[in-house]
């Protein structure tokens, strides 16, 4: 299969999962020019591994949240990267060899680690590059093909508006596109989008 290509550097590629109607993305962004950085890996397929290689010569696997570790070790395994996981979710990843990076950390290329709370998993982060103008995340919030943006079911969350408030945050951050780990991705007027899905408080979230 062919990574679909988003512009700004971004690639990505995804797996159907039918018994939840929606796709889970595995995203491939050039960092620093020679570095790679790989955000919540689903299984690629060889074809795939081998566009991915094809995009630079050093490899780095991240997980937002210990929830997609999905492939990651695979992938770290077979792209010889490194594998980083949130600092407060490093007991939940059962990879070995994990490195832990904390709230603030820099990737190559930029790419600035953002924590958010009360989510489904207490370490679960964004990736934010303010100069391309554009957020990864993880399950902070879907993309629901039917719905449209939602949170994970209410019974996953420790506080359903403590998590609203903690994406408000989010607005804070300078940002066009917005590719995510579960269902559609958001190539341009994301940061509208976010705040028009905030500001209904998440009707369909409750």
């Amino acid at each position: 299969m062919v990574l679909k290509s988003y512009g700004k550097g971004v690639f990505g590629w995804s797996r159907y999962q039918p018994d939840r109607w929606i796709e889970w993305n595995g995203t491939a962004v050039i960092g620093d020019g020679e570095t790679v950085l790989v955000v919540d890996p689903v299984a690629p397929t060889e074809d795939e591994l081998n566009q991915i290689r094809s995009l630079g010569r050093a490899f780095v696997v991240i997980l937002l949240n210990a929830d997609h570790e999905r492939a990651s070790q695979a992938t770290s395994l077979a792209l010889g990267a490194p594998l980083f996981v949130p600092q407060d979710d490093l007991e939940l990843v059962t990879a070995p060899n994990k490195i832990p990076f904390a709230d603030g950390h820099v990737f190559p290329g930029g790419f600035v680690t953002h924590r958010l709370q009360f989510m489904k998993t207490p370490g679960e982060t964004v990736l934010h590059h303010a100069d391309r103008q554009l957020l990864i995340v993880g399950d902070a919030v879907i993309g629901d093909p039917i719905l449209g943006l939602r949170l994970v079911p209410p019974q996953k969350l420790v506080s359903v508006e403590a998590a609203f408030d903690s994406l408000a945050t989010l607005l804070d951050l300078s940002f066009d596109s917005m590719y995510l780990g579960d269902g559609f991705v958001v190539p341009s007027g994301a940061k509208d989008i976010l705040r028009r899905f905030l500001n209904t408080k998440g009707s369909r979230n409750r």
